[in-house]
């Protein structure tokens, strides 16, 4: 009877073990998820890819530099007006606001 007591502790402490194992695997993935999602959702501006004017281009987002706007790419629309001799370029957020150099 002790042999077999012993055996159901040791099963029982091995499935305890296993059952926390997982527990802490998902409990990593979910971490990490949470991370990504929140690196997607705010992805910050990105490393500097060019300025036009007062306007700069990052990987992100475009940054006004004279209002201190900060534009994101997605959903940004652009449109150039070309002039005799000045040019410009529009950026306009899905909300309408938006930007001009």
């Amino acid at each position: 009877m002790r042999a077999v007591d012993k055996d159901q502790r040791r099963a029982e402490e091995e499935a305890t073990g296993q059952v926390k194992a997982e527990h802490e695997k998902r409990e990593q993935r979910i971490g990490g998820l949470k991370r990504e999602v929140a690196l997607l959702q705010d992805p910050g501006r990105g490393t500097e890819l060019g300025r036009l004017g007062g306007l700069v281009l990052h990987e992100h987002a475009v940054a006004a530099s004279l209002e201190g706007l900060l534009l994101p790419l997605h959903g940004l629309r652009v449109r150039f007006d070309r002039g005799d001799r000045v040019h410009s370029l529009y950026l306009t957020k899905p909300d309408g606001g938006g930007d001009r150099a």
